[in-house]
């Protein structure tokens, strides 16, 4: 009897704490909420629309917003690791216009990063690349291409170990009577 107590206790306990912290849950925002849906803040007056890696150019593409007219100074930062002298880009960006800046990247570890530098904050941006293995990024048509080739190889090899067992494996055995 006492064992029902203690587990009815818990129980109600354990509710309890849910429900309570649901409303916390809910009330808690995003450190950028003011930040449109894909975008990334920078700073105070600067926006990250996109960024892209060409990899038949071998340049990156980013596109930057900004509130007030500023300087912005992109850097191939992942050239940095190579030593000596990088790319590197100075623009002016008007207030609520969209300036679309591409720069010469070096790739790195399957990754392209650049460095956009605002008066106030140096903002480092990791841009993935594509894997040599593949031309263009992996999509949902090679998920199941790669499903397929699998599911076809574990059908071949079953076959060939069901034959091998049904014909006496590697050598014939002889009856004798």
């Amino acid at each position: 009897m006492k064992a029902r107590h203690v587990l009815v206790a818990v129980l109600a306990l354990g509710t309890l704490a849910t429900v309570a912290a649901a409303p916390a849950a809910a009330q808690e925002t995003p450190a950028n909420a003011t930040t449109p849906a894909g975008t990334e803040q920078i700073d105070r007056n600067t926006r990250l629309i996109s960024a892209e890696y060409d990899e038949e150019s071998g340049e990156a593409v980013v596109t930057i917003e900004s509130e007030t007219l500023q300087d912005v100074t992109l850097t191939d930062a992942s050239g940095l690791l190579k030593g000596g002298e990088t790319a590197q880009r100075t623009v002016t960006l008007r207030p609520g216009e969209r300036t679309t800046v591409t720069i010469p990247a070096t790739k790195s570890g399957g990754y392209v990063v650049v460095a956009i530098a605002t008066r106030t904050t140096l903002y480092g941006e990791p841009i993935e690349t594509s894997a040599d293995m593949f031309q263009g990024s992996a999509t949902w048509e090679t998920a199941q291409a790669a499903a397929v080739g699998g599911g076809v190889g574990v059908l071949a090899l079953t076959g060939v170990i069901a034959w091998r067992m049904r014909s006496g494996g590697r050598s014939k055995r002889r009856r004798i009577s």
